[in-house]
C-alpha cells in the first residue's frame, strides 16, 4: 500500500489545533491559509492517488459562483483534469419547497405545442395551472430533504460519456487531431467523412455537423457547443455494474447521489445552484450560460442532452425537450433534480445518453 499511518495535525489562520481529516471539512478549510491548504493537500495526494498516475499541473484556484467562494486545488491526473471538492458532515440536500422564492413569470408563462409525449404526460398528471400543483410538481421532481455527511473528494472536472475515455480534440476546420494521435489514426479517416463540408450551396442550405459520430466499441466524436471542435474518445461498451468495476481498477468511484448534489450546489438551500431568479429572466438562453461556468467548486456541470450517473439507479439531469416555459426547461439543472427514468439492472450505457464523472473519495478507513 502506499498510505502511511500517520495523521497530519495542522493549524487554522487563528492557531487552532486540527487533524488532517477535520482540515478537510470545508468549515475548517475556508479558515486554513493558502500556504496550509497547500501543505494539507500534498498529503491528500500522496495518501489518496495511486503513485503509479501521473500528476501534473497542480495549481491553486479561487472561485466564486453566485455568492460562494471556495478555494481549493486543480491539477491533471493521467491527462484528465480534477477538482478538489472539501468535505461538509452535516449538510442539508433536497427539496420540499416547492416553487417557493421562484417568481411568478417563472411557472406561469405558457408552454409551447407541439409537446413531447413525455411533457405531456407529466403536465396532464399534475395540471400545472396553479401554485399548488407546480409546487407538488417541483417537490416530487426533486430528491427528498435530508442531512447527510459528505467525505471530501477529488472530483473529475468534466463528466465523460458512458464507457468512453478522451483522447484529443478534432480540429473540424483544420481537419487536424490533438492528442493521441496513434490511437485516433486507427479510426480516425471514418471521423473525418463523417463530418465533410457541403460541396454545393444547395446542399450548404440544410447542412449540420452531426452532434456525435460513433462506432460501438470503437469510438465516440461529440461536439462541443462552445469549440465547434470534435472531442474524440475511444469507446467500450458497458453496463453501470461493469463501469464500476473499470473505475475501481483504476481507484475511482461513482458519486452516490448525496456526493453527486453536494459537488453540484454545495448544498445551498436554493433549487438551481446559480440562484432562483436568473433561470427565469431569459429561459434556457441564460441558463446556458449559467451552465457554461464553472460552480463554486470549480466543477463544471454542462447544458447536455442526457443523463448522469450516480452509483445507484439514481440518474441526474434528464434527456429533456424544450417547450418555452422557463421552469420546465431548466428544471433537470436544479441541484436536487431526480430523474424520474431509474437506471435498469445491466442496462447497457449507451454515450450519447449517459454520462459519467470519476471520483477519489478521501476516506479515513483508507488509511
Amino acid at each position: 500500500s502506499w498510505y502511511t499511518q500517520s495523521i497530519l495535525i495542522v493549524a487554522d489562520e487563528r492557531g487552532k489545533l486540527v487533524d488532517f481529516f477535520e482540515a478537510l471539512q470545508w468549515t475548517n478549510w475556508k479558515n486554513l491559509t493558502a500556504e496550509v491548504k497547500s501543505q494539507v493537500f500534498q498529503q491528500v495526494v500522496m495518501y489518496f492517488v495511486s503513485p503509479l498516475k501521473e500528476i501534473t499541473d497542480v495549481h491553486f484556484i479561487k472561485t466564486s459562483y453566485a455568492g460562494i467562494k471556495c478555494e481549493t486545488f486543480e491539477l491533471t491526473i493521467d491527462e484528465e483534469p480534477f477538482v478538489f471538492v472539501p468535505g461538509n458532515s452535516e449538510t442539508i440536500l433536497g427539496w420540499d419547497l416547492g416553487i417557493q422564492g421562484l417568481p411568478i413569470t417563472c411557472w406561469s408563462k405558457m408552454w409551447q405545442e407541439p409537446l413531447s409525449p413525455s411533457l405531456r404526460r407529466l403536465i396532464e398528471g399534475y395540471g400545472l395551472s396553479n401554485a399548488e400543483e407546480w409546487g407538488d410538481f417541483v417537490n416530487e421532481s426533486m430528491s427528498p430533504l435530508r442531512k447527510a455527511a459528505i467525505p471530501p473528494m477529488l472530483v473529475q472536472k468534466m463528466a465523460l460519456p458512458a464507457g468512453t475515455r478522451l483522447i484529443g480534440e478534432l480540429d473540424t476546420v483544420t481537419g487536424e487531431f490533438h492528442g493521441h494521435v496513434d490511437q485516433f489514426e486507427t479510426f480516425g479517416s471514418e471521423i473525418r467523412q463523417a463530418f465533410q463540408q457541403p460541396r454545393s450551396f444547395e446542399e450548404s442550405l440544410q447542412w449540420e455537423m452531426p452532434r456525435t459520430i460513433s462506432a460501438e466499441n470503437q469510438y465516440f466524436a461529440e461536439l462541443h457547443p462552445v469549440s465547434g471542435n470534435y472531442h474524440v474518445y475511444t469507446h467500450q461498451r458497458m453496463t453501470q455494474n461493469e463501469l464500476q468495476h473499470w473505475l475501481g481498477q483504476q481507484g475511482y468511484d461513482l458519486m452516490n447521489e448525496e456526493q453527486w448534489e453536494y459537488a453540484v450546489g454545495a448544498g445551498t438551500r436554493r433549487l438551481f445552484r446559480w440562484g432562483n431568479e436568473k433561470p427565469c429572466e431569459d429561459g434556457v438562453k441564460l441558463t446556458k450560460k449559467a451552465l457554461a461556468e464553472p460552480n463554486m467548486f470549480g466543477l463544471i456541470y454542462p447544458y447536455a442532452n442526457g443523463w448522469e450517473l450516480t452509483d445507484s439507479s439514481f440518474l441526474k439531469m434528464e434527456d429533456w425537450p424544450e417547450c418555452g416555459n422557463p421552469l420546465l426547461d431548466t428544471l433537470p439543472y436544479a441541484s436536487y433534480y431526480r430523474s424520474r427514468k431509474m437506471l435498469q439492472a445491466n442496462q447497457q450505457l449507451v454515450p450519447e445518453n449517459y454520462r459519467y464523472r470519476k471520483a477519489d473519495i478521501v476516506d479515513r478507513e483508507r488509511i
